[in-house]
Formats: C-alpha cells, sequence, structure tokens
C-alpha cells in the first residue's frame, strides 16, 4: 500500500547555499554525527547525476546502516531510492518498505530564502499501513532536526564569510556531490575569500 506526504517550510538561506549544504556530504559525519558517523561513495555515474552510497551508525555495539540511490538533477531537487539495510541481514523497516523521496529547494527572491519540500512515498504491506501516521511523524521529526542543525552551521558561516558566499563550498579541498553540476549552474556567485592573483 503507497502512502505519499509531504513536509513544507522556509528556510533562511539562498538557495545557493541550502543546495551547497545538501551536496556537502562531509558535513554529514560531523554535524550529524547522531545519525550516521560514517557516509562512503559506492558507485557513481556523474553523467547521470547518480550516486550510490552507503551510510552507518553505531546502536547497541552493532554497526548498522542503509544503501541508497541518490540523484541531483540542476538546479535544486534531489532524490534518494532503492533505500536497503545493510547488512543485509539486520532487521530493518527497509526489508518491508520501499521508501522513495524527493527534495525540491525552490527560491523566494523576496525574502533572499529558499522553499523545502520533501515529497515522501512509502509503499507498505497492508499490516504496516495503521502505523503511517506514526512513521510519518518520525521522519518529518528527523527532517526538521536535521535542517535546524543545517541551519545553525549555515548562519555561523554567514558571520564568517557573508549570507550569500558559496565559495567555502567550492574550495578546492572541500568535498560536496556533484561539484562541477553545481558549479555550472550555481557559478561562483560571491566574491572569493582571498583575492585573485
Amino acid at each position: 500500500m503507497k502512502y505519499r506526504f509531504a513536509l513544507e517550510y522556509e528556510i533562511d538561506t539562498p538557495l545557493a547555499i541550502a543546495v551547497a549544504v545538501y551536496l556537502d556530504a562531509e558535513h554529514y559525519v560531523f554535524l550529524h554525527k547522531k545519525y550516521s558517523d560514517t557516509y562512503e561513495v559506492l558507485w557513481h555515474d556523474l553523467a547521470a547525476r547518480k550516486i550510490f552510497i552507503r551510510e552507518t551508525w553505531s546502536l547497541l555495539g552493532f554497526r548498522l546502516g542503509q544503501t541508497c540511490m541518490t540523484e541531483y538533477i540542476p538546479p535544486a531537487e534531489l532524490r534518494n531510492y532503492d533505500i536497503k539495510p545493510h547488512p543485509w541481514w539486520i532487521p530493518s523497516i527497509h526489508h518491508v518498505m520501499q521508501t522513495t523521496t524527493r527534495l525540491v529547494y525552490t527560491e523566494i527572491p523576496e525574502r533572499n530564502s529558499t522553499l523545502s519540500t520533501l515529497e515522501m512515498e512509502l509503499d507498505m504491506p497492508f499490516w504496516l499501513y495503521p502505523f503511517r501516521r506514526w512513521i510519518r511523524k518520525a521522519i518529518e521529526r528527523l527532517k526538521i532536526e536535521k535542517d535546524q542543525q543545517d541551519i545553525d552551521m549555515i548562519e555561523r558561516r554567514a558571520r564568517l564569510f557573508g549570507r550569500e558566499n558559496n565559495s567555502i563550498y567550492l574550495a578546492d579541498h572541500q568535498f560536496i556531490l556533484h561539484k562541477q553540476d553545481y558549479l555550472r549552474h550555481f557559478g561562483p556567485n560571491s566574491k572569493r575569500l582571498t583575492p585573485a592573483d
């Protein structure tokens, strides 16, 4: 049985920064360590903008996690699907439920902020369907909590580098997923941190 829902709210940051933070894979294992302390790229097709990843965490002394296909559709759409438990033999809701997410960021020009719209599709067995609202609330709570951590980081960086300065994400030492596609669309839309030679 399929259950669809959406979660939508405004994030007080420019669109280019919201997308850069999502693509910044490095910050996941530091800022969101509570949820996932490893983030590994297992396979990628850069031309198709698809990356197969594995995230893991520790629970009661066990290492467990999930694999999933991620896809970036410029300028500001991100999808996750084919989520599977890792290792496969550890009990997980993903054994019985298929989850597909579509996150779209939309610019709100009059406030120089971003509308975040998360669309979820849960394909679950009939016996799990009565718990769909509880599962939805857990997903929404997790998304809001992680976004709040991102917003706190964005505000700290804005105080240091400026609100619209995305150059910190484009530095050579910084690893963000799909950096060239991001750069092609958003460009270095802020002043360089250091003067050009």
